[in-house]
């Protein structure tokens, strides 16, 4: 079974607005668990939450025009799962 859940993040820069953060416990971790609660104020690098068994995956999803370029490395191996890792706190984009 897959398990999902959405943080929603409004930002106080009006350029960059609602951030959603969608963690993916995926087959086997199936368990996401949340620090944040509606009405925290979050900052960078705070946790929103956790995998109880593990990493799985996550997708963070923009309004349009709210970045200015992406930094995440390109994976021009051909296989979508060899390209590059991206660890903890590291840098995805830029914003407007």
């Amino acid at each position: 079974m897959n398990t999902r859940g959405l943080v929603f993040v409004e930002s106080p820069d009006p350029a960059i607005g609602m951030v959603c953060v969608i963690p993916i416990g995926i087959t086997e971790i199936s368990s996401v668990s949340f620090s944040v609660k509606q009405g925290d104020k979050v900052a960078k690098g705070d946790e929103l939450g956790y995998f109880s068994y593990g990493g799985s995956s996550m997708a963070v999803v923009f309004q349009p025009k709210a970045i200015k370029c992406f930094t995440v490395p390109q994976n021009t191996s051909g296989n979508q799962d060899s390209g590059p890792p991206i660890f903890v706190n590291a840098q995805i984009a830029i914003a407007n």
